[in-house]
């Protein structure tokens, strides 16, 4: 799943534009939509997702919140349904939104990636991770990007003792 907070209007352009430039496939969540291997699914701003214990997806109206959608939602109930399978990238932002969705993959024993704080246009996010002692992996987005399409061809070996570096 990707959450990024940008105008509800935005999210299907997104969704079109990154299907030009990825191998996987990029749509916007729609309800009772079954989350399927090689799909990347973008959180709509107004809704909440949560996913069921079969895997579909279940779209609820999104609660007051200063950051829509809510990084930190996504994070803690992906965390919550798929522990140590599950993980998450973070990418340059600001504000405390996905602090508490790290260090909930933490505690669930699933990695937490960030981008070099150098190579961000805004830092906090990653900062925010990187002093919550959660990151198991940094780099710049290249890297990143390498990276995650190793681990998942399954040539990632263990993302604890990772090519790249850890912090």
């Amino acid at each position: 799943m990707l959450a990024q907070h940008i105008g509800a209007s935005f999210v299907p352009l997104l969704a079109e534009q990154l299907n030009r430039t990825s191998a996987l496939t990029v749509k916007v969540a729609e309800q009772g939509e079954l989350l399927r291997e090689g799909e990347v699914v973008l959180v709509p701003v107004e809704h909440e997702v949560v996913i069921t214990a079969e895997g579909y997806i279940s779209l609820r109206p999104a609660r007051e919140s200063l950051h829509l959608p809510s990084i930190d939602h996504v994070m803690e109930m992906a965390a919550g349904r798929y522990g140590k399978q599950g993980g998450a990238i973070i990418f340059s932002g600001m504000g405390g939104d996905a602090m508490a969705g790290c260090a909930a993959m933490a505690e669930a024993g699933a990695p937490v990636w960030v981008q070099q704080a150098e190579s961000c246009v805004v830092s906090t996010m990653v900062d925010g991770a990187k002093l919550a002692g959660v990151v198991s992996c940094e780099a710049d987005a290249e890297q990143l990007a390498d990276h995650i399409t190793a681990y998942l061809e399954g040539q990632g070996g263990d993302v604890e003792n990772n090519a790249i570096g850890t912090e």
